[in-house]
């Protein structure tokens, strides 16, 4: 709840579930394994539900808006490290998406892609030799489309702006990928382009959709900023949990939800 005040203290806000599950556990430990510690278990019980009502947001959302078009959008991080090229294939000939957008994209990921040439017209990489490298690929043809740099003021990585006209009304799509929170100036990295992409999207007209690897929870005070300044919703809501990090077997107890789609209010 200090994430605001020190680095190292917003890194703790991201365990929520995992907090839930261990303080639920030692209250009913203490609470009924040993009796005579009830009023710890209590404790530890409050705690818990504390935890608890950061959660419970995630299963409740607005009702789902009938439409007569649907258009389906995938965002990817293939891990540059990855050589499972053929996986990701497989996904986007699976899912057939109308727009893709690949993070940690390098030239080799690149290179393996170039089959979609046909069936994705519109296309923009910008591969890069780290783990920041963006692609962007899509069916429908975009009034603009072109790499944008958000503020960061140390490192500054390449997001995606596209923008549609679908039905007549303006959707932009960014796509972004900050620098990851391992240290401090890359945390401030990160929240300055997250406050950059709000001021963006709270000035840009129409209906806006922000999706990626934020390399945030939704229990960082930065994303309800982003949310709260950038006039945008978790689209996850309705949906739950959905975690997206880490992929190490021996780290999945620590599995955090980073990856998201944002939304105007108005979008439908």
């Amino acid at each position: 709840y200090l994430g605001k005040w020190w680095w190292l203290f917003d890194l703790t806000c991201h365990f929520k579930v995992q907090y839930f599950l261990i303080l639920t556990c030692c209250s009913l430990l203490l609470g009924l394994a040993f009796r005579k510690m009830w009023i710890y278990g209590m404790i530890f019980g409050v705690f818990a539900v504390i935890n608890l009502l950061e959660i419970v947001p995630l299963y409740l959302g607005p009702e789902l808006l009938e439409t007569k078009k649907q258009y389906r959008i995938i965002s990817v991080n293939v891990n540059s490290a990855n050589r499972n090229y053929q996986a990701v294939k497989d996904l986007i000939l699976t899912e057939k998406p109308d727009v893709v957008l690949l993070m940690e994209v390098n030239h080799a990921w690149g290179n393996q892609l170039n089959q979609f040439k046909q069936e994705y017209p519109y296309q923009l990489f910008k591969p890069r030799s780290d783990n920041f490298g963006i692609a962007f690929f899509s069916k429908l043809k975009p009034e603009r489309l072109e790499v944008k740099y958000f503020k960061d003021n140390y490192a500054p990585v390449p997001s995606i702006l596209a923008i549609y006209s679908l039905a007549g009304r303006k959707m932009t799509v960014i796509g972004t990928h900050p620098l990851p929170p391992r240290f401090s100036v890359y945390s401030q990295s990160r929240n300055r382009q997250l406050g950059d992409i709000a001021g963006f999207t709270s000035a840009t007209g129409g209906e806006v959709m922000v999706i990626g690897d934020l390399n945030v929870t939704p229990w960082s005070g930065y994303f309800s900023q982003l949310l709260v300044d950038g006039n945008l919703r978790n689209s996850a809501c309705g949906f739950g949990i959905q975690p997206t990090w880490p992929d190490v077997l021996l780290l999945l107890p620590m599995l955090i939800p980073i990856d998201h789609c944002l939304i105007t209010y108005v979008i439908c």
